[in-house]
């Protein structure tokens, strides 16, 4: 399952102004998964994981994007990511959230 292109897609990536080093966060094809599977939320949920693996309801990427806790839904000032896109996100994250 390839969540790379998703980031791309939602303008989440580097060149956009979003996440393109705010909070030492990158979303590129190269660091996105460094930077979120297994690293602390620094923002909002700080005693949680951007992304803990195998496990999307706690993980803050989820919550984000769904608008359902730890600040403000992601994308900013995007249009909110579709159901069936946070759930192919969350599955990644079930299946263990690997490098693709």
């Amino acid at each position: 399952m390839q969540v790379t292109p998703i980031w791309i897609v939602s303008a989440l990536v580097s060149g956009t102004g979003c996440h393109d080093g705010n909070a030492g966060m990158y979303l590129d094809a190269e660091r996105n998964c460094q930077n979120l599977v297994g690293v602390a939320a620094n923002a909002g949920c700080t005693s949680e994981q951007r992304v803990e693996r195998g496990n999307s309801s706690s993980s803050v990427l989820v919550k984000r994007i769904s608008g359902t806790a730890c600040g403000t839904q992601m994308p900013k000032k995007r249009q909110p990511l579709s159901a069936d896109v946070i759930q192919m996100i969350a599955a990644w994250i079930d299946h263990g959230g690997e490098n693709n």
